[in-house]
């Protein structure tokens, strides 16, 4: 399929591509302090360290590099130290020291014990020394590894902001894209009234999480509200009901919206999926051309309809063509057939 022959479309997707250098996110340890109150984070040692930057969402554990391999220790992360490095730390004894400070000087944001465990105090020490914060939690492994994920995805993740819609459909994350005034919020808002659920209007900010799912949300100050010209802002919550709003989904498909062009080749039998990259991950994206007697709030349900079955391994485009080969082939055969009689 042709992509459209607007300049905007192709800005666009290429804007999809890699977050600008203001798009990376980083948090200070006092920062994942005061987010992380759910996880009951104390300082044990490296005070003089809470001002490090964490600049990855992922998380690592430091086990391969206490006994010398740092081949893969990246600057920047998280450390959790469970009870098996705990234990290692403790047996060390007098070469302790030569462990313990290749993992200081190697640039880690900070380190997180488990289970309120206390480390050895030449540990702590060594903490002090190379300004490195000694965090600990009353949470397990599992259990903080996850929290810890959760607070960093949401405010160090990469991202990006653009004009458009983010809806739920069905359950279906629908980015809605388009140019300004195509009729993103007039078709939100008609979705809206049929029950399912916005997300954000005018501006959606779409992360990147440790796990590779693109998350979408909008500002707190515009949460729940809709900007529709001739009527000014609305609230769909105090509009509608508490349903009406989410405060963030997942971004599963993309729909860019486009003014009917009679020189393009519009999409007949969906058998081309056409996909953009947005923060590295790939999201299939639908050109719907607007015009007069088009309800494009249908089709767009009708879309994400179609995109539960494609989950489900169910792609009617390419069943249909299937079935229209083997019934040429049966007719080709036929005639060849007849002609071979006669």
């Amino acid at each position: 399929m042709n992509q459209p022959k607007e300049s905007y479309f192709e800005l666009l997707s290429k804007s999809f591509a890699q977050p600008s250098e203001d798009q990376q996110h980083q948090l200070s340890v006092a920062g994942l302090i005061e987010d992380g109150t759910a996880l009951g984070l104390s300082v044990l040692a490296g005070k003089k360290g809470v001002r490090n930057a964490i600049t990855s969402n992922k998380i690592q554990k430091p086990g391969l590099a206490l006994a010398g391999y740092l081949d893969y220790l990246e600057s920047g992360r998280v450390q959790v130290i469970g009870r098996g490095e705990v234990a290692f730390l403790n047996q060390l004894g007098q070469t302790l020291e030569q462990a313990v400070v290749p993992l200081m000087e190697s640039g880690i944001a900070c380190m997180v014990v488990t289970r309120d465990q206390i480390p050895p105090r030449r540990f702590l020490d060594l903490a002090d020394q190379f300004a490195v914060p000694v965090l600990s939690s009353p949470l397990a492994g599992g259990d903080l590894v996850e929290g810890l994920i959760s607070v960093l995805d949401k405010r160090i993740s990469p991202t990006l902001h653009f004009h458009g819609n983010l809806i739920a459909v069905y359950g279906m994350g629908v980015l809605v894209l388009g140019r300004s005034g195509v009729g993103k919020s007039e078709v939100a808002l008609d979705l809206v009234m049929r029950g399912h659920q916005l997300v954000a209007d005018d501006i959606v900010m779409v992360r990147r999480t440790a796990n590779a799912q693109l998350i979408g949300s909008c500002d707190e100050l515009i949460r729940d509200h809709m900007e529709i010209r001739g009527l000014g802002i609305i609230n769909v919550k105090d509009l509608f009901s508490i349903t009406a709003a989410a405060n963030e989904h997942v971004v599963d498909f993309a729909i860019y919206l486009e003014r009917w062009d009679p020189n393009h080749d519009y999409q007949m039998l969906g058998l081309d999926v056409e996909e953009v990259e947005v923060l590295g991950v790939r999201v299939p994206i639908i050109h719907l051309p607007v015009a007069p007697g088009r309800n494009i709030t249908n089709l767009i349900e009708v879309a994400a309809r179609d995109q539960l079955l494609k989950r489900m391994g169910h792609h009617t485009g390419r069943e249909f063509s299937k079935k229209l080969e083997r019934r040429l082939k049966e007719r080709r055969e036929r005639n060849k057939a007849r002609n071979e009689e006669s």
